[in-house]
Protein backbone atom coordinates (compact mmCIF):
# COMPACT_ATOMS: atom_id res chain seq x y z
CA UNK A 1 0.00 0.00 0.00
CA UNK A 2 2.76 2.61 0.98
CA UNK A 3 4.64 1.46 -3.01
CA UNK A 4 0.82 2.78 -4.13
CA UNK A 5 0.95 5.97 -1.81
CA UNK A 6 4.37 7.10 -2.92
CA UNK A 7 3.57 6.42 -6.60
CA UNK A 8 0.66 8.28 -6.24
CA UNK A 9 2.43 11.36 -4.78
CA UNK A 10 4.95 11.27 -6.99
CA UNK A 11 3.21 11.14 -10.19
CA UNK A 12 0.90 13.68 -8.76
CA UNK A 13 3.93 15.85 -8.03
CA UNK A 14 5.54 15.71 -11.26
CA UNK A 15 2.14 16.18 -13.40
CA UNK A 16 1.69 19.17 -11.27
CA UNK A 17 4.90 20.54 -12.38
CA UNK A 18 4.29 19.93 -15.91
CA UNK A 19 0.64 21.14 -15.42
CA UNK A 20 -0.24 23.11 -12.67
CA UNK A 21 -3.94 23.04 -13.14
CA UNK A 22 -5.08 19.58 -14.95
CA UNK A 23 -3.45 16.21 -15.05
CA UNK A 24 -5.08 14.32 -17.99
CA UNK A 25 -7.77 16.58 -18.19
CA UNK A 26 -9.16 16.36 -14.52
CA UNK A 27 -8.95 18.60 -11.97
CA UNK A 28 -6.79 18.03 -8.84
CA UNK A 29 -7.95 16.09 -5.95
CA UNK A 30 -6.50 17.53 -3.20
CA UNK A 31 -8.61 16.08 -0.63
CA UNK A 32 -7.82 12.55 -1.88
CA UNK A 33 -4.23 13.92 -2.64
CA UNK A 34 -4.58 13.84 1.73
CA UNK A 35 -5.90 10.67 1.98
CA UNK A 36 -3.15 9.49 0.31
CA UNK A 37 -0.67 11.21 2.39
CA UNK A 38 -2.33 9.58 5.64
CA UNK A 39 -2.15 6.34 4.32
CA UNK A 40 1.63 6.41 3.90
CA UNK A 41 2.49 8.27 7.06
CA UNK A 42 -0.07 4.87 8.70
CA UNK A 43 1.76 2.87 6.91
CA UNK A 44 5.19 4.05 7.96
CA UNK A 45 4.21 4.09 11.84
CA UNK A 46 3.01 0.77 11.16
CA UNK A 47 6.45 -0.56 9.42
CA UNK A 48 8.59 0.92 12.18
CA UNK A 49 6.23 -0.59 15.43
CA UNK A 50 6.80 -3.95 13.50
CA UNK A 51 10.39 -3.68 13.31
CA UNK A 52 10.83 -2.43 16.73
CA UNK A 53 8.97 -5.19 17.72
CA UNK A 54 10.89 -7.92 16.05
CA UNK A 55 13.73 -6.22 17.03
CA UNK A 56 12.75 -6.92 20.65
CA UNK A 57 11.72 -10.57 20.24
CA UNK A 58 15.04 -11.32 18.61
CA UNK A 59 16.98 -9.62 21.40
CA UNK A 60 14.23 -12.04 23.85
CA UNK A 61 15.27 -14.79 21.98
CA UNK A 62 18.73 -14.51 21.81
CA UNK A 63 18.70 -13.51 25.21
CA UNK A 64 17.06 -16.96 26.67
CA UNK A 65 19.18 -19.36 24.24
CA UNK A 66 22.64 -17.52 26.32
CA UNK A 67 20.78 -17.89 29.70
CA UNK A 68 20.13 -21.50 28.33
CA UNK A 69 23.91 -21.66 26.77
CA UNK A 70 25.49 -20.79 30.41
CA UNK A 71 26.15 -17.14 28.77
CA UNK A 72 28.14 -19.19 25.99
CA UNK A 73 28.58 -17.43 22.73
CA UNK A 74 25.65 -17.32 20.10
CA UNK A 75 27.06 -17.03 16.39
Amino acid sequence: MSIVSLTYISADFMFGVIDGKKVYGMKRDGKFMLIMLSILVLQLIWNAWCFAVILRCHEYIKNIKMAQTKEAQMI
